[in-house]
């Protein structure tokens, strides 16, 4: 199994990086970045609806003193990451856009400093640097088009993916990964479809030439 673990994260890493492509050709199709959230988020929900059922039904209980901790993993870390994700996308370079993404380790270490009373280390430092840096030399950052309000909902992209390790570890204290991925979308998809105008996105969807590629877009790239 040891072996097969660097070939998973390659293909986790083809599959994020796919997302771009997407968001792209369903955006040509009408959809604007919170509608293409919505689709991403509901189908989403409804596989993990399935695998929670295969693997382990009781694992839908969650306690109501929990409620607030998946809102906050669905609404303002899923949610919110996504929304501010697929905007930037719309704003700005691909390259441009993943980078600001990938401020998330920046505010994770700084929300651990925070809630977690860990103390910041030069190593730390150094790891968090070479990450960063990394991921700037492969994408290449031209800040082609990059305005201020780009600038910020790329940085609110990073923040809402930083949370969700913050609150995905609490959560994970207390249930299953299962349990905190399904309730997490399924939170989370209830709040797109609220903010989608779900009438015009179904009228989209009935019209759009390519319902595979809607699928795919749920499908093969992970979370």
């Amino acid at each position: 199994m040891s072996a097969l673990g660097p070939a998973f994260i390659i293909l986790a890493g083809i599959f994020w990086g796919s997302m771009g492509i997407f968001v792209r050709k369903l955006g040509t199709y009408g959809f604007n970045p919170i509608q293409i959230v919505c689709i991403r988020v509901v189908l989403a929900a409804l596989v993990f609806c399935v695998v929670q059922l295969a693997k382990d039904p009781k694992g839908f209980r969650i306690s109501l003193r929990d409620v607030p901790l998946f809102l906050g993993l669905g609404l303002g870390s899923i949610l919110f990451f996504t929304v501010c994700y697929f905007t930037a996308i719309s704003m700005m370079t691909l390259s441009t856009a993943a980078i600001l993404l990938y401020t998330s380790p920046i505010w994770i270490m700084l929300m651990s400093l925070l809630f977690f009373h860990e103390k910041l280390t030069a190593k730390k430092n150094i790891a968090l640097v070479l990450a960063f840096g990394g991921c700037v030399l492969v994408s290449g950052i031209s800040g082609g088009g990059l305005t201020i309000m780009g600038l910020l909902v790329g940085l609110g992209s990073g923040i809402g993916y930083g949370l969700y390790s913050i609150l995905g570890t609490v959560a994970l204290r207390r249930y299953t990964p299962y349990t905190v991925t399904t309730w997490t979308f399924i939170i989370a998809a209830i709040g797109s479809i609220l903010i989608s105008h779900p009438a015009d996105l179904m009228a989209k969807i009935s019209v759009a030439p390519s319902i595979p590629g809607l699928l795919g877009f749920s499908l093969l790239r992970p979370w």
